[in-house]
């Protein structure tokens, strides 16, 4: 958790983190879903799957259908 606070902590971090998920599709690309990874996240995969990341971040989402517009 203090990971992940810090990396929310920074807009920066945040739009860089969102961006490195895109690694996570090549990990889930047979079944749609991530049932092993590297240690030390090995041990949260032994026991659940996680789902594939999504084509495109939140932020580029809104940017498309929201064409910059508040």
């Amino acid at each position: 958790m203090a990971a992940a606070a810090w990396v929310m902590a920074d807009p920066r971090r945040f739009a860089n983190a969102e961006k490195a998920t895109r690694a996570g599709r090549l990990l889930g690309r047979a079944a749609g879903r991530i049932t092993t990874l590297p240690p030390p996240l090995s041990r949260w995969t032994a026991s659940r799957d996680a789902p594939r990341p999504p084509a495109e971040t939140f932020r580029e989402w809104w940017a498309r259908e929201r064409g910059g517009r508040s």
